[in-house]
């Protein structure tokens, strides 16, 4: 039985959907900016600094990739040039 002619499946029956990609909570990403350096993904703790975009790194992470010419690999530092206390790239946060 079947087969006798009397349907014909539409398109949107046959193919199906992709799958949309799964958002993540803004709070959650949010939270995990304020809490993390930008470049190890490591907790922060202190000294904390800020760049001119407001993401915050740690003093020793930045220091090292200054120092082993491997922060202009990074995307989210790679504006970052120096350390020096004048320059508008960083922000010393106090504790």
């Amino acid at each position: 039985m079947g087969a006798d002619g009397g349907t014909i499946p539409k398109r949107c029956e046959l193919v199906k959907k992709k799958k949309k990609a799964e958002k993540l909570d803004r709070s959650v990403k949010n939270a995990t900016k304020w809490r993390n350096c930008q470049l190890s993904q490591q907790p922060l703790k202190k000294p904390i600094i800020a760049c001119r975009y407001g993401r915050l790194y740690n003093k020793e992470t930045v220091i090292e990739a200054i120092l082993t010419k491997t922060i202009q690999n990074f995307e989210v530092a790679s504006h970052i040039k120096g350390m020096k206390e004048k320059s508008k790239d960083i922000l010393f946060i106090k504790q």
